[in-house]
């Protein structure tokens, strides 16, 4: 996905389950800095932890959905799916 409208291509990742030590896990945005590494972003708004059980979240799409020229991000929760638009 294009988090930040650039030509270098971010990273998202779904959090799917509980760690065994019970800490969060939340989701997580890092930004490609010019292609040499990614930065961890949490200003996105993206860090939400879905959780275990019915909120569990393991696939995520961007797409232009309201076709704004942004890529917005639709992420698959057991209970549904969450949209993310990138404004």
């Amino acid at each position: 996905m294009r988090a930040n409208g650039d030509a270098f291509p971010d990273l998202f990742v779904a959090n799917e389950r509980e760690r065994a030590d019970g800490m969060p896990t939340p989701n997580r945005l890092f930004i490609n800095q010019a292609g040499n590494a990614y930065h961890y972003a949490p200003g996105y708004g993206l860090e939400r932890e879905l959780g275990d059980g019915p909120d569990t979240g393991d696939v995520a799409a961007a797409a232009d959905i309201d076709k704004d020229g942004w890529q917005d991000l639709l992420v698959q929760a057991a209970s549904g799916l969450r949209l993310y638009r990138n404004d």
